[in-house]
């Protein structure tokens, strides 16, 4: 969970689903892939390849140009062009790129793509725990890699989760607004028909972004009224059974 995770669903419930399923919850796709994320603005350029593939140089506050070394294609040139525009001090960097080892996998791993988000059982993360204290050079490669966070934790649950006891779910509703921005967006006060729908949804545990108190004291209401029902019906239930055990008696 990040600092903007609201849950929308009691405690209780996000206990018993995630114990009752049993799977690690995570969008994991080995890459090349047009779309990693599993969603419609999910679309990565040359399938993801140029994340893993190529030397990451950073400008900026959030820039990034990615130089795939030892050759010369239209993937680096459109690059280079783009610090040319934006940050030309940082084309030495770029072209010392050019000359460094071509980028391979580790072995026993595949490169995959992800979402930023995911929800594991303490054995995966036992696993995958134990792997990075006997090694860590994947982190240390994924340093000069561009959206490390999206390749190298699915690349790494692939390794240790197998894909039968994974779900491919975020658990989690994700505010995004169309050509706005990458960055997903806050749910406000007028998108409350947003939150009621989560409700509803079973497979939804979260919901991201929330910022406003005010929406947090919403949710918390609707999760409690929601709880109330159950326990009201659950007494009438007890209520019920007690009643019909006096009649056979």
């Amino acid at each position: 969970m990040s600092e903007s995770d609201y849950p929308i669903k009691s405690g209780v419930y996000i206990h018993h689903y995630i114990s009752e399923s049993n799977k690690d919850f995570a969008t994991v796709s080995v890459l090349p892939n047009d779309n990693p994320l599993h969603r419609p603005d999910g679309y990565w350029i040359e399938g993801g390849m140029r994340r893993v593939k190529c030397y990451a140089v950073r400008f900026g506050n959030k820039g990034i140009a990615t130089i795939e070394p030892q050759t010369i294609n239209w993937g680096n040139i459109r690059q280079l062009g783009k610090l040319y525009l934006k940050a030309p001090h940082k084309l030495g960097e770029a072209f010392s790129c050019l000359f460094k080892p071509v980028r391979k996998c580790l072995t026993g791993l595949r490169w995959c793509g992800g979402d930023l988000w995911f929800t594991l059982r303490i054995e995966t993360v036992r696993k995958i725990v134990e792997y990075l204290e006997k090694d860590d050079s994947v982190l240390k490669e994924a340093e000069v890699s561009s959206c490390l966070d999206e390749v190298v934790f699915p690349t790494l649950i692939d390794a240790f989760s197998p894909k039968d006891e994974r779900a491919d779910s975020i658990l989690r509703y994700v505010n995004r607004l169309k050509g706005k921005s990458n960055s997903p967006a806050y749910i406000e006060l007028n998108q409350t028909d947003i939150i009621d729908d989560l409700i509803k949804n079973k497979t939804m545990l979260f919901a991201r972004k929330i910022q406003s108190l005010c929406m947090t004291y919403y949710i918390d209401s609707k999760i409690l009224i929601n709880r109330g029902r159950v326990i009201i019906r659950l007494y009438s239930s007890i209520y019920r059974a007690a009643g019909l055990y006096k009649l056979a008696v």
